[in-house]
This record gives structure tokens, C-alpha cells and sequence, in this order.
């Protein structure tokens, strides 16, 4: 009887042996799965929707905020740089994100951040910095464009300030200067119905 009760003795204290290291194994699992799981949850957290694209009589698609207030670039800004100021920065207000959050617009590309001398980041757009402006009171409306050298943000061109290519048309290769004929091709031959084919 002793002998079965050591041998059952003996395989209870080995169990317990081997028992923390099975808990130690799920507990590292545990806690190898944890920090994933919150670096993914911090990842999403740290994505801010500031901006979208909105059509506006005149202009037509330009940036504005998530809640509709038109966004503007200043002319006297350097690329990723910001030079409104003091006086300047209470009337346009700086278009800001919380600290290491990252700009995402719906539908629109070519964001990013610069840190003004506050600290504050402010939202770029193709290395422009973006502002708000006091006077707009209401959804739709653009009452700072052309203002103290402020622009509505057009989408689909380059903002004014950052590099741009430009390109001039060809002179004809007959040597004749294009568009000095009355039909504007380069035969000069006179007016429209030339006989040539071309208007």
C-alpha cells in the first residue's frame, strides 16, 4: 500500500513541477498578444480625419474641414513653413491636429504636419500650411478668398508656393509663327476655309 501511495505521491509533485510552467507559457502568450493588440489599437487612434474635398459655387472642389469650413493657404508661406503670425494667426486660425496624430482627409492625398513655435502641428497640404478664417460663419462659405493674400485650396492643381512645371508650346517647324494666319495654323495663308483642311 505504501509503495502505490508513494508512486501516486511522487506523480503529484512532479505535476505541480511542471503546472507554473505551463502557466508562465499562456501567461507570455498573453502577454506578447497584449502589446499588438494596443500598438494596433494606438496606430488607428493616432489617424485623424481633418479634411475633404466639397464643391463650392465658383471654385469648384476645394478643401474644407470635416465639418465644412473652408480651408485656405497663405501666399507668403514657404513649403512647410508658416509665416502668419501674432496678429496674423487670430483671424486665420491654424487648421491643428492633437500631438503625434496623423492627418487623413476623405478622398483627398498630400497631407501632412508642420510644428508651429507653440508646439501646436499644424495640417499641410502638399507642404502648404492650411488655416480656417474667423469671418466664415457659416457652412459654404468663402469670405476669405483673395484676402490678405489667402486662397481657397483647389483640388486637382498645385497649390500656389510649391513647385510647378510649366511647359510653352513649339514654334512650327516651317519657321512660320503659329497663330499669325487668319485660320491660326501655320501655313499663314489667310482666313477660315483656306482650302487647307484647316479651321
Amino acid at each position: 500500500m505504501n509503495m502505490q501511495h508513494d508512486g501516486a505521491t511522487r506523480r503529484m509533485k512532479r505535476a505541480h513541477r511542471l503546472l507554473p510552467i505551463g502557466i508562465l507559457a499562456g501567461g507570455l502568450a498573453t502577454s506578447l498578444a497584449l502589446p499588438a493588440a494596443a500598438q494596433a489599437s494606438t496606430a488607428k487612434a493616432t489617424r485623424t480625419t481633418v479634411v475633404m474635398a466639397a464643391k463650392r459655387a465658383h471654385f469648384g472642389s476645394i478643401l474644407v474641414t470635416t465639418s465644412g469650413a473652408t480651408l485656405y493657404t497663405y501666399a507668403k508661406d514657404m513649403k512647410n513653413r508658416s509665416n502668419c503670425n501674432s496678429g496674423c494667426i487670430s483671424f486665420w486660425p491654424a487648421l491643428v491636429v492633437p500631438a503625434g496624430s496623423t492627418p487623413v482627409g476623405k478622398g483627398v492625398t498630400g497631407l501632412g504636419v508642420i510644428r508651429r513655435a507653440n508646439g501646436q502641428q499644424q495640417v499641410t497640404y502638399q507642404g502648404k500650411p492650411l488655416y480656417r478664417f474667423l469671418e466664415d460663419k457659416k457652412v459654404g462659405q468663402v469670405a476669405g478668398q483673395g484676402v490678405n493674400h489667402f486662397s481657397v485650396v483647389k483640388l486637382g492643381s498645385t497649390v500656389a508656393g510649391t513647385s510647378t512645371t510649366t511647359t510653352s508650346k513649339p514654334p512650327a517647324s516651317n519657321g512660320i509663327p503659329q497663330n499669325n494666319g487668319g485660320d491660326g495654323d501655320s501655313d499663314n495663308s489667310g482666313g477660315p476655309s483656306d482650302g487647307d483642311g484647316n479651321l
